[in-house]
């Protein structure tokens, strides 16, 4: 008796999760061989959003203080790198403020985020 082969249901599936397990390296294959990405803007932005978290951070009277829109960040004129801080109360826990620090870079429609948020305690005097 002859075997049947795979249907193209279970082929289609057995893609599917090689694809799904292999995607992060291909990704990583991606940006490491193609020249033409520049793989060091990413590295620059998150630098430049780690001081932006220390310097929302460092602030005093953190839940009191305006909102910061985006702003250039000096020595990422190069990028198009700009930074934001923004406060808000925390909506179910009193005492507490959400910093967000938020830095973009490229143009309108390929720009990119990334964004850094903590939780600060505040004391009551």
């Amino acid at each position: 008796m002859k075997e049947q082969g795979r249907t193209t249901f279970e082929w289609l599936l057995y893609v599917g999760i090689l694809t799904f397990f292999l995607w992060p390296f291909i990704q990583l294959w991606s940006i490491q061989a193609l020249p033409m990405v520049d793989t060091d803007s990413h590295q620059r932005a998150a630098v430049a959003l780690g001081n932006l978290m220390a310097e929302a951070l460092a602030r005093p009277g953190a839940g009191t203080l305006p909102n910061q829109p985006f702003v250039p960040i000096p020595g990422g004129e190069d990028l198009s790198l700009e930074g934001s801080i923004e406060y808000q109360p925390h909506l179910e826990i009193p005492n507490l403020t959400l910093v967000r620090a938020q830095v973009r870079w490229g143009v309108s429609v390929f720009r990119k985020y990334l964004t850094l948020e903590t939780l600060v305690g505040r004391t009551r005097p």
